[in-house]
């Protein structure tokens, strides 16, 4: 297996004032499968609608304080817009009550007036 230079993982972690703790890991220039674990007591409990709110608005804020990175070797900011986008859309595909709308490229979840 060859890892390239720019290669990296990137993390996020939320906490909530449950105790839980969500960890996101992103691997960049590394090859391998895509997956995604979850690990909980109850592996059956979902989060609901505005627990994603929630989690979709934690990461947008990290995604603003990140230092612009385009072009360089760190990717931060990449990685949390890449996350944004690929959750801003499970969670309106998940919750018909949600609609995401792009702004300048950005994601954000609106709540549809219909429900």
């Amino acid at each position: 297996m060859e890892v390239k230079k720019r290669a990296k993982i990137i993390t996020f972690i939320a906490k909530y004032n449950s105790g839980d703790k969500l960890i996101y890991n992103a691997l960049w220039n590394i090859p391998g499968p895509w997956s995604v674990i979850i690990s909980n007591k109850k592996i059956e409990e979902n989060f609901n609608e505005n627990e994603c709110m929630e989690i979709f608005e934690q990461i947008k804020n990290e995604y603003k304080k990140a230092p612009n990175s385009f072009g360089s070797n760190e990717g931060r900011k990449e990685s949390y817009l890449e996350l944004l986008l690929i959750i801003s859309d499970q969670i309106a595909n998940e919750y018909k009550s949600v609609d995401v709308q792009l702004t300048q490229g950005i994601p954000d979840l609106i709540k549809s007036k219909s429900q």
